[in-house]
């Protein structure tokens, strides 16, 4: 079963981000609200791959494609979690990793 990460709200730009990061979960996934920030962290010694998926089909009935990128050793990455990565099934948006060592997930609202 995925984890849900609470969203950290920030009351104005330039303002300090509180320590409320989540360790990924051992399932290897995570849900979150979408339209939020996502801050990933990898504090191990290799990269980390991150899937957000993407809902739906495109114009032509073919599943469109899931984001996928990198988080390199020692690095954070940051990506909004749109409306579009928005499941219609449950509302929320859907993350998936390859390795949960080492990794951090924060959820913020700006």
């Amino acid at each position: 079963m995925s984890a849900t990460i609470p969203t950290q709200t920030v009351p104005q730009i330039g303002a300090v981000i509180g320590n409320q990061a989540c360790d990924v979960t051992e399932t290897l996934s995570d849900t979150v609200t979408a339209g939020v920030v996502l801050v990933f962290r990898n504090t191990g010694g290799s990269a980390r791959q991150v899937t957000l998926a993407v809902p739906g089909d495109d114009q032509f009935g073919n599943p469109k494609p899931d984001l996928v990128f990198s988080v390199a050793s020692g690095q954070m990455y940051f990506v909004r979690a749109g409306s579009e990565f928005k499941d219609p099934s449950d509302g929320l948006v859907h993350i998936a990793y390859d390795n949960a060592n080492n990794m951090t997930v924060r959820a913020v609202s700006l």
